[in-house]
């Protein structure tokens, strides 16, 4: 037992150490992400990438001297295993902070909250006003495997049949699912349906509801216990988002306004 409690005691600021040490030998932060417009864009002819996390990244890299290396597309499912194999030193993209998802990653500061609504076909009204109609065996949701989405679903809609597609499936293909009539809703932030209605001919539509389905914080991802290095990255993110450099890269990609809820200053500064 005693050494167990040993092991415990020193792993934690080991592991901190080595992260923060091969970020600094290095000088690159090795970044994991997920392609979602406006969090990451990637041009499929050109490669070049783009987005507020791309944005964000780069710029928190440049105030800290360091590269940023955007080594590796993990879905949201397997990002933490890959945390801990040390394949990447971040998730660099708005992960929501779940519980569950607090037990295996930790995480920066957020830069944004995001609402999440519930979306079905222009034609579906069983939902509309109608939250308990979402929780029923006559009603299919629709995710990705280790989306926020399944675990909005466990949670709330428990006795809804499930439609569980691959991880790194598109939105496009999650929603075609409603559209086809394979599955009745999803969970989704506004400017991704946006995306999607702005070059389908069929459009998504809001369920009706009296609130959000959820509200989350949005936060990069950083190995567990990396205590050094996430350090490191919060006073960074903290100089972003005093100096209003995160509010000017939200607005040049933000498609449904206001739909980012920005991180309240600590402070007001008179004229």
């Amino acid at each position: 037992m005693t050494v167990l409690v040993v092991f415990l005691m020193f792993a934690a600021p080991a592991r901190a150490g080595e992260v923060y040490d091969r970020v600094m030998k290095s000088q690159t932060i090795r970044c994991g992400y997920y392609v979602a417009y406006p969090y990451i864009a990637k041009d499929p002819n050109t490669g070049e990438m783009s987005g507020i996390w791309y944005d964000y990244m780069n710029e928190l890299g440049r105030q800290l001297g360091l590269k940023v290396e955007w080594t590796e597309e993990i879905g949201f499912g397997a990002f933490a295993a890959a945390l801990d194999a040390g394949r990447i030193d971040a998730y660099c993209i708005g992960v929501w902070v779940a519980p569950s998802r607090a037990r295996v990653a930790d995480y920066l500061q957020p830069i944004t909250w995001h609402a999440a609504y519930a979306w079905t076909r222009p034609d579906e009204t069983r939902f509309d006003n109608n939250y308990a109609a979402m929780n029923d065996p006559e009603a299919k949701v629709v995710f990705s495997d280790g989306d926020i989405a399944g675990i909005i679903a466990v949670e709330d809609f428990p006795q809804a049949e499930i439609l569980s597609m691959p991880q790194l499936s598109t939105p496009a293909q999650i929603f075609d699912n409603i559209m086809s009539g394979k599955a009745d809703f999803t969970i989704f932030t506004p400017e991704v349906v946006q995306a999607y209605n702005d070059t389908h001919d069929h459009r998504l539509k809001k369920i009706p509801l009296n609130r959000p389905v959820r509200i989350y914080p949005e936060c990069v991802a950083v190995p567990r216990g990396a205590h050094e290095f996430r350090r490191m990255l919060d006073h960074a993110t903290r100089f972003l988002i005093q100096n209003e450099m995160i509010e000017r890269i939200i607005k040049k990609y933000e498609t449904v306004p206001g739909s980012f809820i920005p991180v309240a200053k600590p402070y007001e500064v008179g004229e």
